[in-house]
Order: C-alpha cells, then structure tokens, then sequence
C-alpha cells in the first residue's frame, strides 16, 4: 500500500481499515453455478487479505455463505465476520438479490469477460473461471478506492475482457495445452495463474519454477495461502493447486539453473517475475511463446509474444538509462553505500547468504527510522528478500517512506496481483485453443481509477537495438523452431536471415 496511498502513514491506514466492513450479498444465481463460485472464492481470498471485518449476506444460499466464512478464517483466523448489517461498503454478485440501500459495487460475467458496475449485473453460467475472477479482482479493487482513495471513483458500468475485442472462444472444455508450458515466478502474480488454471477444464503438463519459499510477509497478497503455508517452497503450493488437473513438475530453482538443467526448449513461457533482469533472462533463451504478467506503479497488465512478431520480452525492458549495480542500489538503501560493507553486500549477493545480525544493527544503527523489531526478523533471509520486502515493500520502514529507495521491484496489494495473474492464464489458454495474435500485443489497466471505455489489448512494436533485432539471436530462434505456429493474419516469420 505505501507504493500506491501517498500521503498516508500508518494510523491513517489503520483508522481506515478499522471503521470498515465490508458486505457481500450473493443468491443462489453464485452460489449455484460455477462461475458464481468462482468469483465468489476469489473475492473472499482478496478480501480476507486487507479487511478485518466482513458481512456475508448469502440470500438463500446460506450454506455457501458458511463456507465462504471458513475460507475467510483460513487466511486470517483473526477476522471478524459479523452477524450484524453494520456494510460500510458492499459488493453485491448476481442480479437475483435485492440492491442494499448502501453504497455498493455490484459484480458479474459472462464467458470470458468480467463486469463491475452501480447496477446489478448478472452471473452467466459458462464453466469459465477467466471472467468470473475478472470481476472478482475489479470488485475489490472498486472497495480499495472506495476506502482509500475517493467515493466517486466506482465503476459505473465496465467490462473487461480476457482476450480481445471481437474474437469469440467457447469456454475452455477439457483443452490439453501439451507437454512443454512453464510458469516462472509463483509469487503474488503467479499464484493468481495457478489459481485460474485450476478452476479451468485443462489438462497438459506444467514446469514450475521458483526458487524461493513462502514467508510470512508474502501473505497479504499471495491468493493461495494460508497461515499453515509458511516456509513451504513456492513450487509444493501451487503444484497442490494444480496437480488434480495437470501433470506438475516442480523446479525450485531460478531460471538460468532450470534451463541449464532441463534444456531451452519450451513452447509456452508464462513469465511472472518481478524484475527487468529476471524477464530478459527468460527471453533470451527464446521460449517459443512468452505471456508477461506485470505490476508496477501506474498500471497492470500482460502482454503476448511471438519472437519477432512486433515487441519481444526484453523491448518492453530496455534500459533508457545507465543504471547502478544491483549491489550499490541495494547498498545505498540499506544506508550502507561505503566501500567495506558495499563489498560485504556484494559477497552476499554473489552467495545469496542470509543477512548476518550484525550488518542488520549496522543497518538499523544507519537508517534510525526503520523498525529494529521488524528488521531483525530478516536475520538469515537472503539480502534481496530484506530489500524487495522490507524496504521496497514496506515490512520495516514506515508507511510514508516505504518504496522510496530506487527500485526495480514493485510490490502490490492483491488485487492488482489477482488481474494481472488471471489475465495471463487466459492468453494461455487462448493461445491453446488457437487464438493467437499477429503481432505482439498487451492490455493494460490502471485499477486506482474506473476502467476507461474501449480498454483492451494494444499492438506493441519491436524496439531497435533489442536482442530480438540481433541477427544470432534470429538465427537461433529460426533453427530451434523451424515450422512457425499459425497466428490469426500471418503464416510467415517477418524477419529474413542471409546466409
């Protein structure tokens, strides 16, 4: 949050989140349909998440109302879910249950496509998760603004698609996406991806790759955990997620070390790290297909690649500017950017050891702002866990400072997480049943404002000096995938290689 509520600190935020309750009222048109559930999981595991209080209002459908509860609890067992109508703010699903006379958003889909608005919207029954979890991260990032930001910011009426305008797809139905797909990254982002997949009728065999484990501070915003999940690798959670579905190898490694072990060749790439480094890394050794899911201040989004069809991964990260190495940025925010303990941090990295408790006190002694408490609870977690979390993401600095250091990390609330994640999984899925773009293109959504009309996917053009425009790379790219996949308009490569 303090990358996103300038001008806040942490009794601000507090006092807001005190006074709030938040309603869900839903009727059987969720509860009974696949779709409806969807969503309705998907609110609940946003929800619980940021919230302390709820009201779930299930009209006829009481049942599913407790088990909501139980998930709710399951995430924070600290949560009140209050018998009384005291809403601040609903969200209502369906259109088969009475409007409250309170101020509320009101959440639907249909297929592939989810809907928020001032008026009811109805839940369509397609067996489609990408819509209904659509709608579920606009409903909850329409309840952030309402709280944090204004009351006149609601949606009055949007729809958000998860394929493009015009193109029309059956909900998937038992699709097999084939043998070699990645996802890379199963942090925030990545588990909204798990999530999607495993509410879809899809079969096929998934790598999952990332190195680290679950920690404490992850929790805010990863959509699958719970409490118990701490200290579990990234790769065992989501591969429980998914293993009734697919056929799940888990790789807790980084990407250069999964590649150099299980080879290059991969058709599809789902890519949902969380730095500039990390994406050029996946696209420089030429996956077939790359999806891009991304958070960073201003908006979200993804974009879909086919190596030199318009933009490659690494265009959309091309340095504009000379940078400082990783260890000075790190250094500098840690406020200890001379010489010794520069190189200290630099062996650190280089090893990626644990912070020792001493260059912590050092630290803490530097930077007297920070929280010594929360600070020490980094002792023995690697150096670039201590910097993304507590110092870009918030955990020991104070609300107002947070973020501040020169980052290549954004770190965001869950809802941004959840959109860009379930958007990934569909161009997935698309792209398994044939819908594939010409040329690269991405979607891109702010959720701190309503959705603008005519919001959908953009083409993207290649940048020049990119490794994409490097004729090696082109060659290689040529030799490895030889027959060209068939895209919507186009059936040839449209770079030439002499020689």
């Amino acid at each position: 949050m303090s990358q996103i509520l300038h001008g806040y600190d942490d009794e601000a935020i507090r006092r807001k989140l005190q006074d709030a309750t938040i309603g869900l009222s839903f009727g059987r048109q969720a509860a009974q349909s696949t779709d409806g559930k969807t969503l309705l999981d998907l609110l609940i595991r946003l929800l619980a998440r940021l919230y302390p209080r709820l009201f779930l209002a299930g009209h006829n459908a009481e049942g599913h109302a407790t088990s909501l509860h139980d998930l709710a609890r399951s995430i924070n067992p600290d949560i009140e879910i209050t018998d009384e109508d005291d809403a601040t703010f609903w969200i209502v699903v369906g259109n088969d249950v009475p409007a409250p006379p309170y101020p509320f958003i009101a959440a639907g889909c249909r297929g592939w496509h989810g809907m928020v608005g001032t008026e009811l919207i109805p839940v369509t029954d397609t067996r489609n998760p990408f819509g209904a979890g659509v709608a579920a991260a606009l409903a909850a990032a329409n309840v952030f603004r309402y709280i944090f930001v204004s009351h006149e910011l609601l949606d009055s009426s949007a729809v958000l698609g998860s394929i493009p305008d015009g193109w029309e797809l059956p909900a998937p139905s038992n699709v097999d996406i084939g043998a070699a797909n990645v996802l890379c990254g199963l942090g925030a982002v990545g588990q909204a991806v798990a999530w999607a997949l495993a509410r879809s009728d899809v079969r096929g065999r998934v790598e999952l790759v990332d190195h680290e484990t679950v920690q404490l501070d992850n929790m805010q915003r990863y959509v699958l955990t719970a409490l118990p999940d701490e200290g579990q690798l990234k790769t065992n959670l989501a591969a429980k997620f998914l293993a009734e579905r697919f056929c799940v190898q888990e790789h807790p490694l980084r990407w250069s070390e999964f590649v150099e072990r299980k080879g290059y060749a991969w058709e599809r790439v789902v890519c949902a790290v969380d730095s500039a480094d990390a994406r050029r890394e996946v696209q420089a050794s030429l996956p077939r297909w790359i999806c891009n899911a991304w958070t960073q201040p201003g908006d979200l989004g993804v974009s879909r690649h086919l190596f030199g069809r318009g933009a490659c991964l690494a265009c959309l990260y091309m340095p504009r500017t000379p940078a400082l190495n990783e260890d000075a940025v790190i250094a500098n925010a840690l406020g200890i950017p001379d010489a010794p303990f520069l190189m200290r941090v630099r062996e650190l990295l280089f090893r990626n050891d644990g912070a020792p408790d001493d260059l912590l006190a050092l630290i803490a002694d530097r930077r007297p702002e920070v929280d010594r408490a929360a600070l020490m609870n980094f002792s023995g977690r690697p150096l670039r866990e201590l910097y993304r979390e507590g110092f870009c993401g918030g955990a020991v600095l104070p609300i107002g400072l947070a973020g501040t250091p020169q980052a290549d990390v954004h770190v965001p609330v869950a809802h941004q997480s959840a959109l860009a994640g379930v958007l990934a999984a569909a161009a997935l899925v698309a792209d398994a049943l044939g819908l594939r773009p010409p040329r690269t293109d991405s979607l891109r959504a702010d959720l701190l404002r309503p959705l603008p009309s005519g919001v959908g996917f953009q083409p993207v053009g290649a940048e020049s000096g990119c490794l994409c425009q490097d004729r090696d790379y082109q060659r290689r790219y040529l030799a490895k995938w030889p027959r060209p996949l068939s895209v919507v308009a186009e059936s040839a490569y449209p770079f030439r290689v002499a020689g």
